[in-house]
């Protein structure tokens, strides 16, 4: 399964048609599948799974996350990214490595490139100061977008 999800050599439609021959997926094998999803533009499957997962009582973690944020802010769900939200900072989510890295990337496109973050990327990035009660950090991150627009402020909950 782990060569199917792969976005570079795998094929989707057979890493979903194991998929669905599993009989009680673990985690692991659904974060494979939300990273594939969202990795290939198939948002809408990358947030079912998610829900799905959640109906089969799991727990997402470190790993589901930033793909699931990606989803919701290429989608422009702000309602789902607010449920979301709600759950990385009801289940008390701690900041792990991964989101360093993904700030230190959010630095470096602002510093030493032309590129400027979308709004899953800045949504994704606030969300982990939150998570980090780093609200500092969020405020500032938010304050030096040039242009909000509705969706980004609406879901950021400004």
């Amino acid at each position: 399964m782990a060569f199917c999800t792969d976005p570079s050599l795998g094929n989707l439609y057979c890493a979903e048609k194991v998929f669905h021959y599993i009989q009680n997926p673990c985690l692991f094998v659904y974060n494979r599948m939300i990273k594939a999803f969202a990795k290939r533009g198939s948002f809408r499957s990358a947030l079912e799974l998610f829900r799905r997962l959640r109906e089969e009582g799991l727990w997402p973690d470190s790993f589901t996350y930033p793909f699931v944020f990606k989803a919701i802010g290429c989608l422009r769900e702000p309602r789902e990214g607010a449920k979301v939200h709600g759950l990385v900072v009801k289940t008390g989510f701690e900041f792990d490595a991964r989101f360093e890295d993904a700030f230190d990337m959010f630095q470096r496109m602002r510093c030493e490139s032309n590129k400027k973050p979308d709004e899953a990327t800045v949504v994704s990035t606030v969300s982990a100061c939150t998570a980090l009660k780093n609200l500092e950090l969020g405020r500032r991150i938010f304050d030096e977008i040039p242009s909000k627009s509705v969706v980004l402020v609406w879901c950021l909950g400004v």
